[in-house]
């Protein structure tokens, strides 16, 4: 295994320790009052495209602190094409999607429980990555369901509704196929997060759930990696060593 590859990987062992390390102290910044907390988040914007509005993030992110989340500077379809494309399996890693809206209920709490905590900023900087988007404004929300459609092939969730915010999704291959010689992916998307609440147990997020979730949902893809390979290896009938 090459060392590159080597940094993708958290092995159950090291998913343990990390679970036992959420606590209090993993903090990386409190605020004192909800002004000082509004302060800190950027005003909804109308950009011309999502690469703008997660430049914005990301510079307000990286002028309060030194620890934190890596957002993918890019489309989301390209964000795809960058999680996937490795050759070496090890180093494909699954998309999460963070969908937000300025005037959510549980904003601040969702903050506190993710941005605020070195261990699960560290986690998804290393196993996923991550791409961003504010729905705040109507234009943006109706942007989002372009780019779903031109993703995805179909619509964002049925009936979704802005109370849903904040929303973690899931990205994994789908499946790949050929089109002119050229190798297409497919992907598949999973509501991991809902309105501050785990979309497969209902429970209320906190960072020792939340970070089990992430892990299930990566180990979930490293399987489904490994299956499509495997399913590559027999229709090209290359070697299963070569195209691990």
């Amino acid at each position: 295994m090459s060392e590159l590859s080597s940094i993708f990987i958290t092995t159950s062992e090291q998913t343990d320790t990390i679970n036992s390390d959420v606590e209090e102290s993993d903090n990386i910044y409190i605020f004192d009052n909800d002004d000082e907390f509004i302060d800190f988040i950027p005003s909804p914007s109308i950009y011309e495209n999502e690469v703008q509005d997660i430049d914005s993030l990301s510079k307000c992110f990286e002028q309060h602190y030194n620890n934190y989340l890596m957002f993918f500077m890019g489309s989301l379809k390209d964000a795809c094409q960058a999680a996937f494309s490795p050759t070496i399996i090890q180093e494909r890693r699954p998309i999460l999607v963070y969908i937000y809206h300025d005037d959510n209920q549980f904003r601040k709490k969702f903050y506190e429980t993710i941005f605020y905590s070195s261990t699960i900023i560290n986690y998804l900087n290393v196993n996923y990555i991550v791409w961003p988007y504010e729905i705040t404004t109507k234009s943006n929300r109706y942007t989002l369901t372009k780019i779903w459609e031109e993703t995805f092939s179909t619509q964002f969730f049925d009936n979704f509704s802005i109370e849903q915010c904040p929303l973690l999704i899931g990205i994994m291959r789908l499946f790949e196929h050929k089109i002119d010689g050229n190798v297409t992916s497919e992907y598949q998307f999973k509501s991991l997060v809902k309105s501050n609440s785990l979309t497969r147990t209902q429970m209320t997020v906190n960072r020792e759930n939340l970070l089990n979730e992430l892990d299930i949902f990566k180990e979930e893809c490293d399987k489904n990696e490994q299956d499509l390979s495997f399913s590559f290896a027999k229709k090209t009938g290359l070697c299963w060593e070569i195209v691990l």
